[in-house]
């Protein structure tokens, strides 16, 4: 049922942490983890990381890999004969190309409450272990790593492409590419099921007091994870929030670009004169673009004071914009230039990360988290519906409106993640100031917070600070 009320804050701290059956893990379970949680051995919280990062990640970045090349085989497809082989003509293509994210709208907010509503170690425990194992700060730098696996599915795609691509048989080449990446997915997706726990409290792989430690460290940043009631004022502060809606159009904006390059990237390469085989392999230098931007945009963001987020996604659009005025405006006679222009464009999925980071760490209560993330992956979805029909076939191979929506795309979320910027700086400067008139500072929060449940919004809570 859902809770109109906004919640007493009165519990103490007691209830929640006397022991792990009475503790921690059990507050976990139960969404109650106060933000008061004694020091963990930092030793032990290392091995904790340690092996969360080993048991967790792989399972993440496996996965994004064979999810991605599944639906960017369609691209490859495509200078296979696939168009020809369906009689595909004017818009129907792109239309193919869409049709996947029409599902994944359907299906996103049901997922998105169901997972919050009821336990779901066995479906989509990835994302569950996800927001449980880690803390806000740890997070960007995972995102991270999972979304370097965006360059290496694009890599390994194009290989894979030009190796099952050169297979006679009795059905066409681009038939094949389907039927393999669809048997590793049906078997990655067998193992998954009968490996991955839900979260900390529940990992057969930790140890008791590696389960409590696990628990404590999320501590003052939990921010409400896997608290299971469904809290209506938190839908309607997420509706009512700016910054959701800036998300949401840093979606739109950022998935415009992918929806085009995952289903046309391929056809771009074969426009500036190359075979099919040849345009598959060029796509290996692509994902090693991506690779090397997202994992150098991750250590960036660590490295500079303040984590800057939106700074570096800036500093990672502004090459594909460089590399989409290349492929616009250099003549179709340069090839090797138009190949590097389009090599170029893969540094925008970096900026793509740091907005899932900024998301995870400037949203706060659970419901709320839950609508802004739903919201973001709709907007996911209307980007990589709209991106395709961007490119016309009757403009093919230079697909001139095509290039230009991706030019727009760019410059749209460099305005974008400026807005935010300045926002949070705003929104930070009003808390401060709240503080202040109450005589207190940032500091005392862990004292003034002792005992108050965790599940409270950003909004809510007057120590929680926006970062950009």
């Amino acid at each position: 049922m859902m809770n109109m009320k906004r919640p007493d804050h009165t519990k103490s701290t007691s209830e929640h942490v006397e022991s792990l059956e009475d503790g921690p893990v059990a507050a976990q379970k139960q969404g109650q983890l106060t933000t008061f949680h004694p020091a963990v051995d930092p030793a032990l919280e290392k091995r904790v990381i340690r092996k969360i990062d080993m048991m967790v990640i792989p399972f993440i970045c496996i996965t994004y890999l064979i999810t991605y090349i599944d639906k960017a085989m369609l691209g490859y497809s495509a200078v296979f004969g696939l168009k020809e082989g369906l009689h595909l003509h004017g818009t129907e293509y792109s239309w193919l190309g869409s049709m996947f994210y029409f599902g994944y709208l359907a299906f996103e907010y049901p997922t998105t409450f169901v997972m919050q509503k009821i336990p779901v170690s066995k479906w989509l425990s990835v994302n569950l272990f996800l927001w449980g194992g880690y803390t806000v700060e740890e997070q960007p730098i995972r995102i991270g790593w999972w979304s370097t696996f965006l360059g290496v599915a694009n890599s390994f795609g194009g290989l894979l492409a030009f190796g099952v691509g050169q297979i006679k048989g009795s059905m066409q080449s681009w038939q094949y590419q389907f039927i393999f990446i669809g048997a590793i997915s049906c078997i990655w997706a067998i193992f998954m099921f009968f490996t991955l726990a839900e979260h900390p409290s529940t990992a057969p792989w930790l140890k008791e007091e590696e389960k409590e430690a696990a628990v404590r460290r999320l501590g003052a940043r939990y921010q409400g994870a896997n608290h299971r009631e469904i809290k209506k004022y938190q839908i309607l502060e997420a509706l009512t929030d700016p910054k959701t809606w800036l998300f949401f159009l840093c979606g739109v904006s950022t998935q415009v670009v992918n929806g085009a390059a995952s289903n046309f990237g391929s056809l771009i390469i074969e426009g500036f004169g190359y075979s099919n085989l040849v345009t598959t392999l060029f796509q290996i230098p692509y994902g090693t673009v991506i690779l090397v931007s997202n994992v150098s945009a991750m250590y960036l963001q660590r490295w500079l004071p303040g984590q800057k987020r939106c700074l570096v996604a800036i500093i990672y659009v502004c090459p594909a914009l460089a590399g989409a005025v290349g492929i616009h405006t250099i003549s179709r006679q340069q090839k090797v230039s138009l190949l590097v222009c389009y090599w170029l464009t893969g540094t925008y999925t970096a900026s793509f990360a740091m907005v899932m980071s900024l998301i995870t760490a400037n949203t706060g209560g659970s419901t709320k988290r839950t609508v802004v993330n739903a919201l973001f992956f709709v907007s996911y979805c209307v980007g990589n519906i709209v991106g395709p029909f961007s490119f016309k076939s009757n403009e093919a191979p230079t697909y001139t409106s095509g290039i230009v929506a991706m030019l727009v795309a760019y410059c749209v979320e460099i305005f974008l993640l400026l807005a935010f910027a300045a926002y949070a700086v705003t929104l930070n400067r009003d808390k401060e100031q709240i503080l202040h008139s109450q005589g207190m500072v940032l500091e005392d929060a862990t004292f003034q917070n002792l005992g108050i449940p965790v599940d409270q919004t950003d909004k809510e809570d007057i120590f929680f600070r926006y970062s950009f």
